[in-house]
């Protein structure tokens, strides 16, 4: 696979320091169903030893997996390494799965001015009091679809369209003092 890896690092104008690294993200599933989708989740999920959040607000985190509900039918789950067990669960006729390893990336956003940086980005309220660690909003950036978790106070990950990644990283560049 093609190293699309790179990292930028600059501040934000009222000086607080960010640095964004961009990365493949391994792989990354969607999960989707039908009725009953719940309990067929719940046992493709258990020998991978992570849980779905009942909500479509709470990521999860286990086994080197993430994982965001982003529908009350439907599930991503990335993980950092190449990995046979998403691809060898066995979907039946309540779950099935689609491989969307190469259609997004990962970038990675961290330091203290993060927040101020997304505030600038996105129409989301990113204070940790509306947005909280362990939380992840999908919204639009650029007018392009993209899904952002909060991992800490001062870092977020953002699953953004491998096609759309240079254009996004470069509309972050522009509002950072390099």
């Amino acid at each position: 696979m093609l190293d699309t890896s790179c990292t930028l690092k600059g501040q934000t104008s009222n000086g607080a320091d960010v640095e964004i690294h961009e990365s493949d993200l391994g792989v990354l599933w969607q999960f989707a169903g039908w009725d009953g989708f719940g309990e067929a989740l719940a046992g493709l999920l258990s020998p991978l030893g992570i849980k779905a959040a009942d909500d479509m607000r709470t990521s999860t985190r286990g086994s080197g997996l993430s994982l965001w509900r982003i529908a009350p039918d439907k599930v991503l789950i990335a993980g950092n390494e190449p990995s046979a067990s998403l691809a060898a669960i066995e979907t039946g006729p309540d779950v099935v799965g689609l491989d969307l390893t190469h259609a997004r990336i990962k970038i990675r956003i961290e330091g203290a001015g993060a927040p101020d940086l997304l505030t600038r980005l996105v129409p989301v309220d990113v204070s940790l009091a509306s947005f909280p660690n362990g939380s992840f909003v999908q919204t639009g950036m650029h007018h392009v679809g993209v899904l952002i978790d909060r991992i800490s106070d001062t870092c977020f990950e953002i699953l953004v369209p491998r096609t759309w990644s240079c254009s996004l990283i470069d509309l972050m560049r522009v509002h950072l003092v390099t």
